[in-house]
Parts: C-alpha cells; structure tokens; sequence
C-alpha cells in the first residue's frame, strides 16, 4: 500500500511539470529574425525632348526683310531668292534681338522689293509693321531629340533609422542671448560741388535721312498703265515717277529727305489706298 501512495504522488507531480511546461509561450525563430523591411529608391526614368540645332552650313544669309501689310496663309514664314529646299529656320531681328522659329521657302526672284519677304503671323510674332524693311539674320536649323535625365528622388528613411531618431534625446534649448545696440557716431562727408555738365558742342540731329528713301506704290507688265498711275500721284502733289525693272516698270514716290517726310508720303499713299507701299532704295 505505501508503494502504491508514492507512485501516485510521483505520477501527479510529473502531470503538473508538464501542464506549466504547456502553457509557457513559444517563440517563433523565424520572426525573431526577421529583417526590418527598407523602402527601395525609385530609379530615375529619362525623358526624351526636341531641341532646335542651329545648321548655318545649310543656310545662313543677313538681309533686309517685309511685311506687305496682307493676311497670309500657313502660319509664321519668310522666302527668300536663294533657298534650295524648305527648311526650318531661326529668325533674329537685329536691330531688337527677337528670335523666333518659322518656315523657309524659296520666293520668285522676279518679285521687287526686299530680299525677304515675311508672312503676317511672322511679322506680328517680329513685331515689324507693314511696309518697313527691317534686317533680319536666318539660320537653318534641324530639330534633334535629345534625353533629359528626371531627378533622383529622395528615399524615405528606414524604420530602424526613425526608430533611432525617435529615441535619441532631445537637446535642451540654448537661451540666446540679446545683443546690445550700440549707435556708432559718425561724421558726414562734405559733398561735393556738382559739376555743370559741358556744354554740346554742336547741336544734335532730330531727323535723319532715310536708308530707302523712296516709297514702291506698284509693279506693272504694261508700262501706260504706270504712266497713268505717275499722273494720278502727281496730281495729289506727290513727287512720282516710272523706274525701269527689266521686262517690268516700278512706280515710286520720292525721295524723301526725313523720315518724318517719308512718313507723311506713306500716310497719304495709304489713305489713297496703296496700303501694300514699301520703303526700298534705288
């Protein structure tokens, strides 16, 4: 009987070992060393743009350039004699530094007038009136596709290094401390006598002459239909006249000795109707 006691005493008591041994937690080994997850950095992607190339080895000429004063067709161009093909072009106005980017076609030589000869969208992109004659700088140029590179985006911080921030310390403020004005006492300079400017030793020129002194009223194939068009002018007091142009005859009014006169001329050519006249020298 004292056997049988004991080996139930020792047969509960190994029962209760293994009951708290059951309810002790478990540690996954696995997600005890797991890694922290990192945010990977975006790659930059490239983005492809066209560029206008300058090509003076194609084309380049300096010449004078207008607009007739008529609404035209196909946006913003200019033709010139001596282009080859069409092409793109850089336009400058030189006297203002203007530039803008247009077509260039060929024009019939046979035409009078400027060099150039502008479209209306242009010439109202040029800032450039009708009738006035204006230097221009062409250049061919080519449209080339080029890659621009996006830029890298900042990543974001890891979570052991928020962690970290988080539990550094905060440093204590430093009290700032406020400086003391101090006024400096300063003696002002004697300021000189201004000087009289000198005196012009001539006085200066309030109207120049003209570079194209004369106004171009028409073109005719039939040279009576000039002279009648010369006795129309004169007969309004204009100073008009005939110009030989090979197989073609030119009406022309001048010249004029100002600017200001050659304004006047325009005025009265345009309220006459001639609103396509043109500045050009002989």
């Amino acid at each position: 009987m004292k056997f049988s006691i004991w080996h139930m005493r020792a047969t509960g008591t190994a029962c209760a070992l293994l009951a708290i041994a059951a309810c002790e937690p478990v540690v996954d080994s696995q997600q005890a060393q797991a890694p922290s997850e990192t945010p990977v950095a975006a790659t930059p992607q490239a983005t492809e743009v066209e560029v206008a190339t300058p090509r003076p080895d194609l084309y380049s000429v300096r010449a004078l350039a207008a607009w007739d004063g008529r609404p035209s067709l196909g946006g913003a161009w200019i033709a010139h004699p001596d282009v080859a093909s069409a092409e793109r072009a850089s336009i400058t106005e030189v006297a203002t530094g203007r530039t803008i980017t247009a077509a260039l076609f060929r024009r019939d030589p046979s035409i009078p007038g400027p060099p150039f000869q502008l479209s209306a969208d242009a010439a109202q992109q040029l800032g450039i009136q009708p009738g006035v004659s204006v230097e221009l700088d062409v250049v061919a140029v080519r449209m080339t596709t080029v890659t621009a590179p996006q830029p890298t985006p900042i990543a974001e911080p890891t979570v052991e290094h928020a962690v970290a921030e988080a539990d550094s310390p905060t440093p204590e403020p430093v009290e700032q401390v406020t400086p003391v004005e101090t006024v400096a006492t300063t003696v002002p300079e004697p300021r000189p006598e201004p000087t009289p400017p000198p005196a012009p030793t001539s006085a200066p020129t309030t109207d120049a002459a003209p570079e194209r002194p004369y106004m171009q009223v028409g073109t005719f194939g039939v040279a009576a239909n000039a002279a009648a068009l010369v006795e129309r002018l004169q007969a309004e007091g204009l100073n008009a006249k005939t110009v030989a142009a090979g197989a073609l005859t030119r009406v022309v009014v001048g010249p004029a000795s100002t600017t200001a006169e050659q304004a006047v001329i325009r005025d009265t050519l345009r309220e006459m109707g001639f609103t396509d006249a043109l500045a050009v020298a002989l």
